[in-house]
């Protein structure tokens, strides 16, 4: 297989699994040049606190969807983020437990 016939494959999967209403898990994305990750209306994309990162010529548009546990966003020179709407949960690297007055917890996330 050669390298430009598996990007396109590659490209042709992407679209296919998140143009549908699903909720996918991934480990950390790279998007090169040339390619494009869609999260349409319905769907989710799950993280779990890896970084994604967008390099030159790549794409990377929410539509509507959900991104959950996102780790850093790195958007390289030339590289798009587009976010019409949807919502992104970021993952909290730093976080600190504080005893309260009354002996409840409170939670700080950094």
């Amino acid at each position: 297989m050669t390298p430009s016939s598996l990007l396109i494959s590659t490209g042709i999967c992407s679209l296919l699994i998140f143009s549908t209403s699903q909720k996918v898990q991934a480990a950390e994305i790279i998007i090169h040049n040339g390619g494009t990750i869609v999260v349409n209306s319905g769907s989710t994309l799950l993280l779990n606190c890896n970084n994604t990162t967008i390099e030159d010529g790549g794409m990377f548009t929410l539509n509507g969807g959900d991104i959950e546990k996102r780790g850093k966003l790195i958007v390289e020179n030339g590289g798009q983020y587009i976010r019409y709407s949807g919502s992104v949960d970021k993952c909290y690297k730093y976080f600190y437990v504080i005893p309260g007055p009354n002996g409840k917890k409170a939670i700080i996330c950094l």
